[in-house]
């Protein structure tokens, strides 16, 4: 009996586990598109990434540069609170959003993918909003002298909601 009862308790634990989904498996089911407002963002499932449909994968096949020849033009921490409001960084607290950015050699950013693997409860609204704060905000700026070749760079900024 003992050993019945612990078995139900275990496969009820498996079954719920299975069942969890993060917000953007149930944002965007069993479609691999959704449009919000002009922007159709597309999920892969495997990697845990949206991005922009947009994007060109043969932009992102750019070499590692050993001297970059830009730097952030503001506080990114900053940056992510003028998006999210305090309540909402509330609710993400242990989320964490990686940022990848496609830059150009003047600081502009040409297209960003969102990294989702550890942030279960960011919503594709939340991500949106992000979207159209980096399209309109220069984050980055050139620096002088850096020896640093021409051509753009890929950037990581790590959204951490605890830290902010």
């Amino acid at each position: 009996m003992k050993k019945t009862i612990l078995l139900l308790a275990i496969l009820t634990i498996c079954a719920s586990v299975l069942a969890q989904k993060n917000r953007m498996e149930q944002e965007f089911g069993k479609r691999s598109k959704v449009k919000i407002e002009n922007t159709i963002y597309t999920y892969d499932r495997t990697l845990q990434i949206v991005e922009d449909s947009t994007n060109n994968e043969a932009r992102w096949a750019m070499k590692c540069r050993e001297h970059s020849n830009l730097e952030l033009a503001k506080d990114r921490l900053d940056f992510f609170r003028s998006v999210f409001t305090t309540e909402r960084i509330k609710e993400l607290k242990g989320n964490r959003v990686h940022i990848m950015l496609l830059l150009d050699d003047k600081g502009n950013i040409l297209e960003f993918r969102f990294f989702l693997r550890n942030a279960p409860d960011v919503t594709l609204k939340d991500l949106h909003a992000l979207a159209k704060a980096l399209k309109k905000t220069k984050l980055f700026k050139t620096r002088r002298d850096t020896g640093a070749e021409e051509g753009g760079e890929i950037w990581t900024l790590p959204l951490v909601f605890s830290d902010l």
